[in-house]
């Protein structure tokens, strides 16, 4: 699993591999700035393509965020 710390990067990512009912996207604790606006940009383009978020799993220098798509 690819851990993300360039906002491009990321959104590409999700643009061109969010296909699955259940997907998975790792992001460096870099990318986490103390007013969420990375996040929100991300998860702007995550919610359009029809998913919503499912909890996350910290780890040693990323998370993991769990998303589902809606049916």
């Amino acid at each position: 699993m690819k851990v993300f710390n360039n906002l491009n990067d990321a959104r590409n990512y999700v643009e061109i591999s969010f296909n699955k009912n259940e997907e998975t996207l790792a992001i460096s604790d870099q990318l986490n700035d103390p007013m969420g606006i990375n996040i929100t940009i991300l998860v702007d383009g995550i919610l359009k393509k029809g998913y919503m978020p499912d909890g996350f799993v910290q780890k040693e220098g990323y998370r993991i965020y769990k998303y589902l798509k809606e049916e």
